[in-house]
């Protein structure tokens, strides 16, 4: 008996630190393309229709406990916030650059982690205490110069919250190098990843949302805290 409880331990501790982050995911990602195609749309990259990714999940919850190598680092960014969490009581978002790392918490609790791409160093990623401040589900961005060679037209970008001027957290479908700068100052995310964070953020999202909606932040649904340091 004695010897069947101490295997039956071995095997649920095995189970714990083997587990791959990956397999603690909410969603199956969609199979997208690794480079764009000029003039191809979101539709096109994830073989759908750009609509469905407006469909609210049916509540945002947060996943397992973290493990393997990601407890470690969580363990790491206790201790780095040991002198004072930013906040203990509400919503809040830690961005590490030198890691490409995003973690979702909620007061000391860490919630979600995420692999990002954040700003090339040409065009770096913004450092600093902020707020979401306005947010919208689709649109298109277009930034750059045709003159200087770096013009760039995004169709349907989804799932995007600005936390300081045109800086944001967005779904995107042009690239799948997660985990290595690749973006003109924004923080690139999977879709998945992008919609989750969504939700979960304020200011609230209703049930209805749709193309061309804006969810500005108020006084009384302020957004959501993000941290971003290198």
């Amino acid at each position: 008996m004695a010897k069947s409880l101490a295997l039956l331990l071995l095997l649920g501790l095995s189970f714990y630190f083997v587990v791959p982050v990956g397999a603690l995911a909410d969603e199956t990602k969609e199979e997208i393309q690794s480079e764009p195609v000029p003039g191809q749309t979101a539709a096109q990259y994830t073989r759908g229709d750009p609509e469905h990714l407006l469909k609210p999940e049916a509540g945002v919850r947060p996943l397992p406990p973290i493990r393997n190598a990601t407890l470690a680092s969580l363990a790491l960014e206790s201790f780095y916030w040991a002198t004072g969490f930013p906040t203990t009581s509400e919503k809040w978002i830690h961005v590490k650059l030198s890691e490409q790392r995003a973690v979702a918490y909620e007061g000391r609790l860490p919630v979600r982690i995420f692999t990002i791409s954040s700003g090339r160093p040409q065009t770096p990623t913004v450092t600093g205490t902020f707020r979401i401040w306005i947010k919208t589900p689709l649109q298109d961005m277009e930034g750059g110069n045709r003159a200087a060679g770096d013009y760039y037209y995004l169709k349907d970008v989804p799932w995007v919250q600005y936390f300081y001027q045109d800086y944001s957290f967005h779904g995107t479908y042009w690239h799948n190098n997660f985990g290595q700068p690749m973006s003109r100052g924004c923080i690139n995310m999977t879709i998945e990843d992008a919609k989750w964070l969504f939700y979960w953020t304020t200011p609230s999202v209703d049930s209805e949302i749709r193309t061309g909606y804006w969810i500005k932040s108020t006084p009384q649904d302020p957004g959501t805290l993000v941290v971003i340091e290198q």
